[in-house]
């Protein structure tokens, strides 16, 4: 761990501000900020007197290499002394400086108004060194939105530089160079040459890795479910089955089946339901692989000649006859061979399935139980009938989201809008920055787009009320404001959510008027501002239960219902929780007539590949990174390909494998361990708090 720089770093000779002769102030403050937008939407707002530039980002940083003579492992980084910095502008920001100081000379006052995370800090704090400012006499201001209220509000009182939160980030960039100087040099004469190693990059990549190795020794179980459509009109039976059939039959365009909605919709058209099999002959329907334990290890080998039990397994049963822990896979009962089909056509019957056969398909690529394909096949007995057991109702409800932080737009924009981490940040920069808004000119539409809180200003919080009574009505807001806490123990320092600077410019006043992409993720972040301070969305849920009444055969299914009876905070568009099939008026008693049974045979689903979405969460979870690295952590890793993308889901490549492989036992304790990157970041957050 690197020790906080207690003195400012040393800087190249060539680096230091200009000349030491008084410089001729002039008749403006010149206001620096990072980017040229953000410094063309702040300039309408200062107005006469103010000169607003911008550095283009970090102006300087660690120096790739020692100087000539130098003996040092890490560039930059004095290891023998306290680890002292030393930075270098960065050559495509030489232009870019010597701009600045020749404004600074002639500037009555210097104002940074950088961003409000921690580089934004430690950019202030460069910025300041090189044009001869003190820090602790600087002019710091900083705002969660660029809005004139905001703007002005901030101007009237500025700050000095914070330098616990400079040295916060400058602990974070000596650290990671160390780590990368001093490990990567040990991957290329292991490896291969060109590799790399970073503190985070390489902890992320090893959630991707293990997450591989996870599905790559998966072995899926098996188990069965049964399922049913029904109708209260015997005499359409026939009919409906032929309808139904030729229905589930269609593919759209992606090749896809009628989706869980669409089959709802089908049959509440024709006031018939769909339920699962629940119980069957006085017990839980349960149907799957048989589990032996150890103590039923004779009765196995009776059953499965073919299977040789290794001595280990024999050994265990000496050791603990007791043990209840089921055999390993391979030793269960397999194959084409078991009662496993017995057992299937016996509940097929009990449905009311006559004339049943079960097809046997071997999958030789597939593993596990998956290599044995079965398909049932029969057909519904006439007469045929179940009845109505039970209806039970209740009222359900549910609750908006939190507003967006970095993490969660991330994940959202990528399930909703298809875009990438990186992409996202990128357009959420440019609203945030300010939008050219004919009419306005620039304008700053979100507030700033890097934070861990869900907080929201006072403020916010009366607009967007105000807004939802005269826009929706009482009924969609609740009689106080929501709050809502960080998931993220270790959220830094208190931003605001990301929210509009101004709801009651709606996205349909957008429309057009900025480009699509913007819009459609300014329309997110409305969306779910608007709707995290709404009353809650309403439904009436219903459960079912039908019990086989012609033939007693202890077969019951169940139907499940869900209608949404008022909308609440869905009203703004924002997708609730979804929606069950609207059943049909029925009662107990009554008689329904199946015209679909279907035994399903199904596997278990190995663990979901990561995809940005996910994977930012699993981040953030974690405690590894935070908001304003999320993007440039999945950037590396896809740069150094040590992951890939298929379809739109991370893959570990092989030399990712090798990487993350090589690293973990050397380094197990140390930045591959996830608990210890989290204590890092714990370690950082500290120092930054002072």
């Amino acid at each position: 761990m690197a020790k906080r720089p207690t003195k400012p770093a040393k800087t190249a000779s060539n680096d230091e501000p200009g000349d030491d002769a008084p410089a001729k102030k002039g008749s403006y403050k010149l206001v620096i900020v990072e980017s040229p937008a953000k410094a063309k939407t702040i300039t309408k707002y200062l107005g006469a007197g103010f000169q607003v530039e911008a550095s283009k980002g970090h102006i300087r940083d660690l120096p790739k290499r020692a100087p000539k003579g130098v003996k040092q492992p890490v560039p930059g980084v004095d290891l023998e002394h306290d680890f002292e910095p030393t930075y270098e502008v960065s050559d495509d920001r030489r232009t870019q400086v010597t701009a600045l100081k020749k404004l600074a000379k002639n500037a009555s006052e210097i104002w940074f108004a950088t961003d409000l995370d921690r580089e934004g800090e430690a950019i202030a704090w460069h910025l300041a060194e090189l044009l001869g400012v003190d820090p602790l006499k600087a002019k710091r201001v900083e705002f969660d939105e660029i809005t004139r209220g905001a703007i002005l509000k901030a101007f009237e009182a500025p700050r000095p530089i914070d330098i616990n939160r400079v040295n916060a980030q400058q602990a974070r960039r000596i650290l990671d160079r160390i780590v990368g100087y001093m490990v990567s040099p040990v991957l290329w004469k292991k490896v291969a040459g060109g590799l790399s190693a970073g503190r985070v990059q390489s902890v992320a990549l090893r959630l991707i890795v293990d997450r591989e190795r996870e599905i790559r020794a998966f072995q899926p179980d098996e188990y069965w479910k049964v399922e049913a459509a029904m109708t209260p009109d015997a005499a359409k039976g026939a009919a409906l089955a032929k309808d139904w059939n030729a229905f589930m039959a269609r593919r759209d365009e992606r090749n896809k089946a009628p989706t869980q909605k669409e089959q709802a919709h089908w049959l509440a058209e024709r006031s018939g339901i769909e339920c699962e099999l629940v119980q069957v002959a006085g017990k839980a329907f349960d149907l799957g692989r048989e589990v032996p334990k150890y103590e039923d290890l004779a009765d196995f080998s009776s059953k499965n000649p073919s299977i040789a039990i290794p001595d280990w397994v024999m050994r265990k049963k000496e050791e603990d006859k007791k043990t209840k822990t089921p055999l390993p896979q391979e030793l269960r009962w397999y194959g084409p061979g078991d009662d496993l089909v017995t057992r299937v056509r016996t509940v097929a019957k009990a449905v009311g399935l006559e004339s049943v056969t079960v097809d046997l398909r071997e999958d030789a690529e597939a593993v596990g139980f998956a290599r044995w394909q079965r398909t049932v096949r029969g057909t519904i007995g006439t007469g045929v009938r179940y009845r109505v057991k039970s209806i039970e109702r209740s009222g359900t409800s549910s609750k908006p989201r939190a507003p967006f932080i970095t993490s969660t737009l991330q994940s959202s924009a990528s399930y909703a809008l298809s875009f990438g981490t990186d992409r996202t940040m990128r357009v959420a920069q440019m609203l945030y920055q300010g939008v050219n808004v004919p009419g306005e000119g620039p304008v700053g539409l979100i507030t700033y787009m890097r934070t861990d809180s869900t907080a929201l200003s006072g403020e916010a919080l009366g607009t967007v009320r105000s807004f939802i009574s005269e826009k929706y009505g009482a009924k969609y807001l609740p009689e106080k404001a929501r709050f809502y806490g960080s998931s993220n123990k270790s959220a830094q320092e208190a931003h605001e959510a990301i929210r509009p600077t101004n709801v009651r410019r709606t996205p349909e006043m957008l429309r057009g008027v900025i480009d699509e992409e913007q819009w459609r993720l300014y329309n997110l972040i409305w969306q779910r501002f608007v709707a995290c301070q709404m009353t809650d969305a309403q439904y009436d849920s219903t459960a079912v239960l039908l019990e086989r009444s012609d033939k007693a055969t202890g077969a019951i299914f169940k139907a499940n219902g869900r209608v949404q009876t008022f909308d609440g905070y869905t009203v703004t568009g924002i997708r609730g929780e979804g929606e069950d099939q609207e059943l049909p008026a029925m009662k107990e008693g009554q008689e329904m007539a199946p015209f679909w049974l279907d035994p399903q045979q199904k596997f278990t689903s190995a663990p979901s590949r990561f995809n940005e979405a996910s994977l930012v969460r699993e981040l953030e979870k974690q405690g590894i990174g935070r908001p304003s690295t999320y993007a440039s952590i999945i950037n590396t890793i896809e740069a150094r390909k040590y992951v890939e993308q298929v379809s739109r889901a991370f893959h570990a490549t092989d030399i990712g494998i090798a990487v993350c492989g090589f690293l973990e036992e050397p380094f197990k304790d140390g930045f591959m361990d996830i608990g210890y990157t989290r204590k890092i970041e714990e370690e950082f957050d500290e120092i930054a708090e002072g």
